[in-house]
């Protein structure tokens, strides 16, 4: 249901509002996990806003998710100066933006973490939170509000833990304790090194573990049949 909320709101956020069949849409989702062959896949969703307006596509292939070493070791981001121009609305004019980007990243490197006036917004396929002072901090304007983020913010005040909705100074990063990016294929990723500096001292941090175990938690709990 999410999906399909933001699939119409990227549409009103366009000036092209659609309301979605929300049982033929199920009905296309089933024969999309029934048809591709593998057991783990990864299905997108796509709402025609230009051709054929209104016109539902789904598309599926092989899901791809980061190593368990990911998950205990953390990994490697760098900056990038870049954002997007309709922030809140997922549209996919800005994956042209992102693959160029991305087909620059060092070896080795898992995200590239879009900065704009010195702020850290989010990556090019994520949401970036850091802890600094005792303080959760991730970006709420200028960057697209991920249904993953919005589970981990749940999560995040159900530990009782400070959130701040602002975006990250780069010359905070000295100060974080630690660090993560959040999406659907990701969960909730360590982040380790950001550029040349270390976070953490290069290890994940308790924090964002325990995230990453009550982020896994509820996704069990909540997950239902389509």
């Amino acid at each position: 249901d999410s999906h399909i909320n933001r699939l119409e709101e990227t549409a009103r956020l366009a000036g092209k509002p659609v309301t979605l069949a929300a049982d033929k849409v199920r009905a296309a989702l089933r024969k999309a996990v029934k048809s591709f062959p593998s057991d783990e896949k990864r299905v997108r969703i796509t709402l025609d806003l230009e051709q054929h307006m209104g016109s539902v596509y789904i598309a599926a292939e092989e899901l791809r998710i980061p190593s368990p070493a990911d998950y205990q070791q953390g990994v490697r981001t760098v900056t990038r100066q870049a954002r997007r121009e309709n922030p809140k609305a997922k549209l996919t004019n800005f994956i042209k933006t992102a693959g160029a980007i991305r087909k620059d990243l060092p070896p080795g490197v898992n995200e590239a973490l879009m900065v704009e006036d010195g702020m850290i917004l989010e990556g090019l396929t994520s949401n970036f939170f850091a802890l600094i002072d005792a303080e959760l901090w991730t970006a709420e304007e200028g960057v697209l509000s991920g249904l993953t983020r919005a589970l981990v913010l749940e999560e995040a005040a159900a530990a009782g833990l400070v959130v701040r909705l602002s975006p990250v100074p780069v010359e905070s990063l000295p100060r974080a304790q630690e660090a993560f990016i959040t999406s659907a294929s990701r969960a909730v990723l360590p982040v380790v090194q950001i550029d040349d500096l270390l976070i953490g001292g290069g290890q994940p941090g308790v924090v964002t573990l325990d995230l990453l175990a009550r982020y896994q938690a509820r996704i069990e709990a909540e997950t239902e049949a389509i």
